[in-house]
């Protein structure tokens, strides 16, 4: 399938209609099941489908489609049922200690959250500049292995924090 068509745009919609599905079923399965529970095994299906997707083959797009779709599902799934259990922690707290702590709860998540996603980024340009090192082995000057070495050392430094 052509990347730039029509049909493989509209596949990339249905991640967006996932969404909406996966929200529209939080409320149902939590009324159903113990929140925590379902946010385990949704949490655990989402770690077996995004590893089966690695084994996927690059020819058979419309699987790869049909996989984004269900994590689009579940993704959603996860997410009010995540800021429900964080409020919920918050109204414990209030419960014990009389003081309602929501801005230092939802701060310290999202605080959490983005260094997470800066540490990911972190790692994702490291393998894209190794990969372009081990390309380009006759073109590695010496600005290009300082930052490489500078690269390494900030990356070791993260891990060990």
């Amino acid at each position: 399938m052509d990347l730039g068509t029509r049909k493989c745009l509209s596949l990339f919609y249905h991640y967006c209609v996932g969404n909406l599905i996966g929200s529209a079923l939080a409320k149902p399965l939590t009324d159903w099941k113990c929140k925590v529970t379902i946010f385990w095994w949704t949490n655990a299906l989402l770690a077996v489908i995004s590893l089966a997707m690695f084994f996927v083959p690059m020819q058979a797009s419309i699987t790869m489609f049909v996989f984004i779709f269900v994590i689009g599902v579940l993704h959603q799934l996860v997410t009010p049922i995540q800021w429900v259990m964080m409020s919920d922690t918050v109204d414990y707290g209030e419960w014990c200690n009389g003081k309602r702590l929501t801005g230092i709860s939802f701060a310290g998540t999202l605080f959490v959250l983005k260094l997470g996603l800066a540490f990911a980024a972190l790692l994702s340009a490291g393998c894209w500049l190794m990969a372009d090192m081990m390309r380009q082995k006759k073109r590695r000057t010496a600005p290009r292995l300082a930052s490489l070495s500078r690269y390494s050392r900030l990356f070791r430094r993260s891990v060990i924090c």
